[in-house]
């Protein structure tokens, strides 16, 4: 899906933009903010691991859909497909130091401190 992915530095992806997206982007690159945004999507290895590749077509002008409620990640984790991109993935500009992880039975909980140079937004 993206051939080019291991061969550049960066990857600029926007989404869900509005009027001041130029803004922000503008702001990224400048480095005024730090990138914080999540991927709302996965992005497969290649196009033959997508949840719509042996589904997608027409009959008679119409599309079918047969992916079922396993569309999206949950394809890919009911699959055991390995993404370049998982859902929620996201990088940054700074590092983080991980800490104190404490594990019952209903829950988990881990301190995360910014260890970087640069302010991480939330």
């Amino acid at each position: 899906m993206l051939p080019w992915a291991n061969t550049v530095k960066t990857h600029l992806h926007a989404w869900f933009g509005g009027n001041e997206l130029g803004n922000g982007i503008a702001d990224v690159l400048f480095g005024v903010v730090n990138p914080s945004g999540k991927l709302p999507l996965s992005f497969p290895r290649r196009i033959e691991d997508k949840p719509t590749f042996l589904n997608f077509g027409s009959e008679r002008r119409q599309v079918i859909y047969g992916e079922g409620i396993y569309v999206g990640y949950k394809y890919y984790e009911k699959a055991l497909l390995d993404v370049l991109y998982p859902f929620g993935h996201d990088l940054s500009y700074t590092s983080f130091v991980y800490c104190d992880l404490t594990v019952d039975t209903t829950s988990a909980k881990l301190n995360v401190r910014n260890s970087g140079d640069v302010a991480e937004a939330v």
